[in-house]
């Protein structure tokens, strides 16, 4: 008995094309950095076919011996920093950016260990063999929210909004480890079969390594920055995801790339298309979908509290100028500098120190002559008291200050925890007149564990 390594039927020893998907029978992977189909790893897997190549890693479809069942494996192997040996082990590519590999190596393995133990995600294991990290992914029942907007049945604001919090409570959970999908879309969404909960599938484990490399976009629904190279993501990029899916969940129209919208932004307000749509929840839509980090809205949180805010405005962003990334300078980037900038930079931050130095002596000599003053340099101004000169830095009294935070996050804490069996059942509710269509802690060398936003 053999395995088709496409979708992973069993095929007879005489069979060279499989019943099920029509694929014919061939055991050589589909370009040589591969491993070759029929790979057996961690004792347990078989490898089938490379189903997916992104920035950081080579997704194979797989067969689990011990649970009987069709898996997918991600592999750590991030393009232009890697290279396989003839012994299927993974290398960096080059000396250079040795420590970039062996970092993100550590990022991927520790963002996976995080979330195979955590609900509404489809990581179940890893491991480690062949000088890198491999995780563990399942094959998620349910039906994909994108079959649930291109249906025949028309989705009410009412029931998108009802979606929109079952996969903010999704995300939730993996924001409060400070962890970013980064690839979130209708294709990468699940309503579960089981529970009709939020399953987010295809992590994208591209946050430490977005620092090096140009990370894989999903145009209409990745946020302008990670269109950027050398930038570093944080919890606002998935905000910005998801505003785009509840966009088209309301209109069944693919919002405009943030690259496109960049140029001229030309994406309409559902309102403007004849939607029925409460104009709180419009704004917190278009403030999910700001093309600035800085103007968008911020987290999970931030945009539940929108959401429930019959008042919420809409930011706009004035400033429409090209988006530029702030520059980080950290010892990293030193490290990879060439010889001529590094005596640069050796030499203005010695001019820096000496003129530090100078400014020193100079006030230090100042304070001098101002304690022994001559009868010429004797001020004539009165000297005001001790107490004319203080300021009282308290601006609002405790009955001038905000009330409703404390009540804010207890709402927010009860709908996010605890027992969900009320929202579920209202979204289980509604799916069943839906057409079911199948389509890291901190290593010791301070490395940003996996996509993991930072103090």
């Amino acid at each position: 008995m053999k395995k088709c390594f496409n979708c992973m039927n069993d095929l007879s020893a005489s069979e060279e094309k499989c019943p099920a998907c029509g694929t014919v029978y061939d055991n050589k992977p589909k370009a040589e950095y591969h491993l070759p189909p029929e790979t057996i790893l961690a004792d347990r897997y078989i490898l089938g076919y490379a189903i997916k190549e992104t920035e950081v890693f080579i997704a194979y479809v797989a067969w689990d011996k011990e649970e009987n069942k069709k898996v997918i494996i991600n592999e750590y192997f991030p393009a232009f920093l890697s290279e396989r040996t003839e012994a299927l082990s993974v290398e960096p590519e080059n000396k250079k950016t040795s420590h970039i590999f062996m970092r993100g190596l550590a990022a991927f393995k520790d963002e996976c260990v995080d979330l195979k133990d955590m609900p509404n995600v489809d990581v179940i294991g890893g491991f480690e063999e062949n000088n890198t990290y491999y995780c563990v992914r399942e094959i998620v029942d349910g039906i994909m929210v994108k079959n649930l907007i291109y249906n025949n049945l028309k989705i009410s604001d009412d029931y998108a909004r009802r979606v929109l919090i079952l996969i903010l409570r999704s995300l939730n959970k993996i924001q409060k480890k400070g962890i970013i999908h980064g690839n979130i879309t209708p294709e990468t969404l699940y309503i579960s079969k089981k529970d009709t909960s939020i399953i987010l599938t295809d992590f994208s484990f591209s946050g430490y390594l977005s620092q090096y490399l140009k990370t894989d976009c999903n145009n209409g629904y990745s946020p302008l920055e990670q269109y950027e190279k050398n930038i570093r993501l944080d919890l606002s990029a998935d905000i910005y995801s998801v505003g785009a899916v509840f966009y088209e969940m309301v209109t069944k129209e693919k919002p405009t790339s943030a690259v496109n919208r960049l140029k001229a932004d030309t994406l309409v307000a559902p309102s403007l298309m004849g939607i029925n749509i409460k104009k709180n929840v419009e704004n917190a839509m278009f403030n999910a979908l700001n093309l600035h980090p800085e103007h968008r809205t911020k987290n999970v949180t931030a945009f539940y509290d929108e959401l429930k805010n019959p008042e919420t405005p809409r930011k706009w962003e004035r400033n429409r100028k090209k988006y530029k990334k702030k520059a980080k300078f950290n010892l990293n980037t030193f490290k990879d500098a060439g010889f001529w900038t590094k005596i640069g930079l050796i030499g203005i931050f010695g001019i820096m120190f000496l003129a530090v130095i100078a400014t020193a002596v100079e006030v230090a000599f100042i304070n001098h002559k101002t304690k022994n003053p001559t009868d010429a340099e004797i001020s004539t101004e009165a000297v005001p008291r001790s107490e004319d000169i203080t300021f009282n830095i308290v601006t609002v009294t405790e009955d001038q200050s905000e009330t409703t935070t404390e009540e804010k996050h207890g709402f927010f804490d009860k709908l996010f925890g605890g027992n969900d069996n009320s929202d579920d059942n209202n979204s289980q509710n509604e799916e069943n007149r839906t057409t079911d269509k199948k389509t890291s802690t901190k290593p010791k060398d301070k490395v940003v564990s996996g996509s993991r936003v930072r103090n």
